[in-house]
C-alpha cells in the first residue's frame, strides 16, 4: 500500500480495477461479434443494403477498437498494482537493510 502526501493505492483493488475491464473487453467483443444487419442482403442492391452493408462494417470497427482500448487499460491497471506491489517490497527490504546497518534492527 503506498501513501506518500496522502495519496494511497489499493494495489488488489487496482487489479481488481483491470480484470473487470478485461472482462468487460470480452463482452463488448462477445455482444458485437453476432452478424449485425444480418438482413441487409434482404434489402436488395440498393442504397437500402448498401448503406446496411457500411453500417454494419464501421460498427463491427468501433466495438473491435473499443474492446481492445478497454482491454489495453484493463492490462495497463493491472501492471501498475504489480509496480506498487514491487515498490512497496522493495521500500521494505531497503529500510530493512538500512536499520540492520545503524544497528537498529528489534
Amino acid at each position: 500500500m503506498v501513501e506518500p502526501a496522502g495519496m494511497e493505492v489499493d494495489s488488489d483493488e487496482l487489479r481488481h480495477a483491470g480484470n473487470r475491464l478485461l472482462e468487460a473487453s470480452d463482452a463488448v467483443l462477445r455482444a458485437s461479434s453476432g452478424r449485425l444487419c444480418s438482413g441487409a442482403d434482404s434489402w436488395g442492391s440498393g442504397q437500402a443494403g448498401l448503406a446496411g452493408g457500411q453500417f454494419a462494417a464501421r460498427f463491427a470497427h468501433v466495438t473491435r477498437s473499443l474492446a481492445d482500448e478497454l482491454d489495453d487499460a484493463g492490462h495497463q491497471l493491472r501492471l501498475s498494482a504489480e509496480g506498487y506491489d514491487y515498490v512497496d517490497a522493495d521500500v521494505a527490504t531497503r529500510l530493512t537493510g538500512i536499520a540492520r546497518d545503524l544497528g537498529l534492527e528489534r
